[in-house]
């Protein structure tokens, strides 16, 4: 019930707001195969900008 409740939170959130990539000048991620999408820093750093704007 749980896991529910935070998917519709979060997909609420997302709806208002984008995620952003943020990255140094020139340097593109690397991803490493895994169960899930992740960079080789394990963090994917991000801003979230406002779609109602």
């Amino acid at each position: 019930m749980a896991f529910l409740q935070m998917k519709r939170v979060v997909s609420v959130v997302l709806k208002r707001f984008k995620a952003v990539p943020v990255m140094e000048e020139g340097v593109e991620p690397k991803f490493v195969v895994h169960l899930t999408g992740q960079d080789k820093r394990w963090v994917f750093r991000s801003r979230f900008e406002d779609r109602t704007k």
